[in-house]
């Protein structure tokens, strides 16, 4: 089955470049492998958007591996759309408005 295709909503791209950020701020190319690390989640999750849980809002979650970053999105017939790239341990539900 063909993967789906995949949209950052404009908060979730800004949340994924404010932690980049902040990960190459404090360790040079470190930005890079959190980016990295986003994007081959996001090709998981494309491959296979049912294996991580329906949570009550219509939305999945997805946890990344070597970082405290949730990835939230939602599925259409023909589109994933990340709503957030959520940090694991600050400010739970904030993006629910999305």
């Amino acid at each position: 089955m063909p993967s789906k295709s995949v949209r950052f909503i404009p908060e979730a791209e800004a949340e994924l470049e404010q932690a980049a950020t902040w990960y190459e701020e404090r360790i040079v190319g470190r930005g890079g492998l959190f980016v990295r690390a986003v994007r081959d989640a996001v090709g998981l999750i494309a491959e296979e958007p049912d294996r991580w849980p329906l949570r009550p809002s219509g939305t999945r979650r997805y946890v990344m591996a070597g970082y405290p970053y949730l990835l939230f999105y939602r599925e259409s017939k023909s589109l994933l759309e990340i709503v957030a790239v959520a940090h694991a341990r600050r400010r739970p539900d904030y993006w629910r408005g999305r």
